[in-house]
Parts: C-alpha cells; structure tokens; sequence
C-alpha cells in the first residue's frame, strides 16, 4: 500500500535540546500525524517539540533529505541520530551523499 505523505521532521527534547531526525510516510497529513515519535529506540524523550521539516512527493525524496539533514548534523553533541542512513549497504540510499 502506498502512503499519500511523505515528510521529514525533527524531534526535540525541550529539557535537553537534544534532537532526532527521521523520515516517516502516513495517509494523515503530516501536521496530523501527531503520536508518531520516531523510530529511536532510545531516544523518548517527555517533554519535546515535533516540527515537520519538509513534505515530499515521494518516500525516496524524504529519504535523501533525510539522509542530507543527518550528514549536516551528524557531528552535532545534541543529535540522537546514530547513524548517516544508507551506510549500511540499503540500496534505496545508495546516492553520492557529496551531491546533498
């Protein structure tokens, strides 16, 4: 089944500023979508502020700017992000993150 939206957005903990990005696809619109909190299994935080990055047309555009957004910000202290996504052989990612 396919999902009509596809956005990126950014998790954070407003008692430690700390910060999770993700991707997600949904038949709400992105602004609905309001219980979904991430696919961290760590990351939960209580206290936090979802804000909807960007909206996509397909999944694979909210891929890569997901992927884009992370690499920006993987070196960050405050970002949960563990990894850049893609690093681990998903052929879906497979781009040249030096074009982002």
């Amino acid at each position: 089944m396919k999902h009509k939206y596809h956005y990126t957005y950014k998790i954070t903990d407003l008692d430690t500023n700390k910060f999770y990005i993700g991707v997600r696809s949904c038949d709400c619109k992105p602004e609905d979508d309001v219980k979904y909190l991430g696919s961290s299994k760590t990351f939960k935080p209580k206290n936090y502020r979802k804000e909807i990055l960007c909206s996509f047309p397909s999944r694979r555009d909210a891929n890569i700017a997901e992927m884009g957004l992370i690499r920006m910000n993987i070196s960050n202290p405050l970002n949960e992000n563990r990894h850049i996504p893609g690093k681990n052989g998903n052929k879906l990612y497979m781009i040249d993150l030096s074009k982002l």
